[in-house]
């Protein structure tokens, strides 16, 4: 994620940096925290889930 958008993630939503390792294992973890999250947050799991099904559609 370009450093110019963390700070449009919505409160709730942590974003973390991954260094060393093949760019193949610097995936997106989308982790659950204890407690409901907010709408917000439900709305970013939701596009990065639906993101992720457009990717592996492509050939």
């Amino acid at each position: 994620m370009p450093v110019a958008l963390t700070d449009a993630v919505p409160e709730g939503v942590a974003v973390r940096p991954v260094r060393g390792g093949a760019q193949e294992q610097r995936r997106l973890l989308l982790a659950r925290l204890p407690g409901q999250p907010r709408d917000a947050v439900l709305l970013v799991a939701e596009a990065l889930r639906a993101a992720a099904l457009d990717t592996d559609a492509l050939p």
